[in-house]
Protein backbone atom coordinates (compact mmCIF):
# COMPACT_ATOMS: atom_id res chain seq x y z
CA UNK A 1 0.00 0.00 0.00
CA UNK A 2 1.05 3.82 -0.41
CA UNK A 3 2.35 5.82 2.00
CA UNK A 4 -1.22 8.06 2.31
CA UNK A 5 -2.98 4.77 2.46
CA UNK A 6 -0.62 3.58 5.64
CA UNK A 7 -0.44 7.14 6.97
CA UNK A 8 -4.76 7.73 7.05
CA UNK A 9 -4.74 3.67 8.51
CA UNK A 10 -2.64 5.05 11.39
CA UNK A 11 -5.20 8.00 11.93
CA UNK A 12 -7.75 5.68 12.54
CA UNK A 13 -5.61 2.89 14.18
CA UNK A 14 -3.33 3.85 16.34
CA UNK A 15 -1.99 -0.02 16.74
CA UNK A 16 -1.88 -0.58 12.99
CA UNK A 17 1.27 -2.62 12.32
CA UNK A 18 3.23 -3.22 8.45
CA UNK A 19 6.75 -3.48 7.32
CA UNK A 20 7.97 -1.21 4.79
CA UNK A 21 8.94 -2.45 1.26
CA UNK A 22 11.58 -0.13 -1.21
CA UNK A 23 10.64 -1.48 -4.87
CA UNK A 24 13.28 -0.62 -7.29
CA UNK A 25 12.76 -0.38 -10.85
CA UNK A 26 16.46 -0.62 -12.29
CA UNK A 27 15.54 -0.22 -15.78
CA UNK A 28 13.87 3.28 -15.06
CA UNK A 29 16.30 4.01 -12.39
CA UNK A 30 13.22 4.26 -9.80
CA UNK A 31 12.45 3.59 -6.47
CA UNK A 32 9.11 3.70 -4.35
CA UNK A 33 8.64 3.10 -0.37
CA UNK A 34 5.33 0.81 -0.26
CA UNK A 35 3.93 -0.77 3.32
CA UNK A 36 2.66 -4.36 3.85
CA UNK A 37 -0.06 -3.97 6.57
CA UNK A 38 -0.03 -7.07 9.16
CA UNK A 39 -3.35 -7.24 9.66
CA UNK A 40 -5.62 -9.07 11.98
CA UNK A 41 -7.41 -12.32 10.39
CA UNK A 42 -11.14 -12.30 11.62
CA UNK A 43 -13.52 -15.15 10.49
CA UNK A 44 -15.96 -12.76 10.95
CA UNK A 45 -18.34 -13.29 7.36
CA UNK A 46 -21.59 -15.38 8.47
CA UNK A 47 -22.61 -18.46 6.63
CA UNK A 48 -25.17 -16.38 4.75
CA UNK A 49 -22.84 -14.30 2.77
CA UNK A 50 -22.56 -16.01 -1.14
CA UNK A 51 -19.06 -16.63 -2.12
CA UNK A 52 -17.92 -18.33 -5.40
CA UNK A 53 -17.34 -22.13 -5.42
CA UNK A 54 -13.00 -22.01 -4.52
CA UNK A 55 -13.78 -18.78 -2.05
CA UNK A 56 -11.55 -16.59 -3.59
CA UNK A 57 -14.25 -13.94 -4.35
CA UNK A 58 -16.90 -12.95 -2.80
CA UNK A 59 -20.17 -12.22 -4.28
CA UNK A 60 -22.51 -11.16 -1.38
CA UNK A 61 -20.61 -10.23 1.71
CA UNK A 62 -22.46 -10.54 5.27
CA UNK A 63 -19.97 -9.01 8.24
CA UNK A 64 -20.55 -9.80 11.90
CA UNK A 65 -19.43 -6.44 13.05
CA UNK A 66 -18.95 -8.06 17.00
CA UNK A 67 -16.44 -10.51 16.00
CA UNK A 68 -14.15 -7.57 13.91
CA UNK A 69 -14.27 -5.98 17.60
CA UNK A 70 -14.88 -2.97 16.22
CA UNK A 71 -11.40 -2.81 14.08
CA UNK A 72 -11.18 0.17 11.08
CA UNK A 73 -9.28 -2.28 9.09
CA UNK A 74 -9.62 -6.84 9.15
CA UNK A 75 -8.29 -9.20 6.78
CA UNK A 76 -11.01 -12.02 5.84
CA UNK A 77 -10.51 -15.18 6.79
CA UNK A 78 -11.70 -18.06 5.32
CA UNK A 79 -11.00 -17.12 2.32
CA UNK A 80 -8.64 -18.62 -0.54
CA UNK A 81 -7.55 -14.98 -1.61
CA UNK A 82 -6.88 -12.00 0.13
CA UNK A 83 -9.50 -9.63 0.97
CA UNK A 84 -9.53 -6.58 3.80
CA UNK A 85 -12.62 -5.06 5.23
CA UNK A 86 -12.57 -0.97 6.03
CA UNK A 87 -15.09 1.04 8.04
CA UNK A 88 -16.74 3.76 5.48
CA UNK A 89 -15.41 6.63 6.97
CA UNK A 90 -11.54 5.32 6.55
CA UNK A 91 -12.45 4.38 2.83
CA UNK A 92 -14.07 7.59 2.33
CA UNK A 93 -10.72 9.15 4.02
CA UNK A 94 -8.70 7.68 1.68
CA UNK A 95 -10.51 8.68 -1.24
CA UNK A 96 -11.04 12.41 -0.52
CA UNK A 97 -7.16 12.26 -0.51
CA UNK A 98 -7.08 10.55 -4.10
CA UNK A 99 -6.41 6.81 -3.48
CA UNK A 100 -6.08 5.34 -6.82
CA UNK A 101 -6.77 1.43 -7.77
CA UNK A 102 -8.53 -0.35 -5.03
CA UNK A 103 -11.65 -1.88 -5.87
CA UNK A 104 -14.53 -1.73 -3.09
CA UNK A 105 -17.83 -3.74 -2.60
CA UNK A 106 -20.10 -2.70 -0.06
CA UNK A 107 -21.01 -5.51 2.87
CA UNK A 108 -24.03 -6.29 4.50
CA UNK A 109 -23.53 -5.76 8.67
CA UNK A 110 -25.50 -7.88 11.35
CA UNK A 111 -25.43 -6.87 14.52
CA UNK A 112 -28.52 -4.53 15.83
CA UNK A 113 -26.39 -0.96 15.42
CA UNK A 114 -27.35 2.59 13.81
CA UNK A 115 -27.44 3.34 10.28
CA UNK A 116 -24.25 5.40 10.53
CA UNK A 117 -22.06 2.32 12.50
CA UNK A 118 -22.71 -0.42 9.87
CA UNK A 119 -21.33 0.67 7.13
CA UNK A 120 -18.14 -1.52 5.92
CA UNK A 121 -16.38 -2.00 2.52
CA UNK A 122 -13.83 -4.58 1.06
CA UNK A 123 -10.93 -4.12 -1.03
CA UNK A 124 -10.26 -7.50 -2.82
Amino acid sequence: MSTMVCDVLKLYDPYFQYRRMLAIDKQARRKKLYFLPILPVCDCLLPESELNQDKSKIIRGVLDLEKTQRRPIVKLGGLTSTHMAFRLDVVESMLRRGAKGIKLTELEIKGGLTPWQSRHMILP
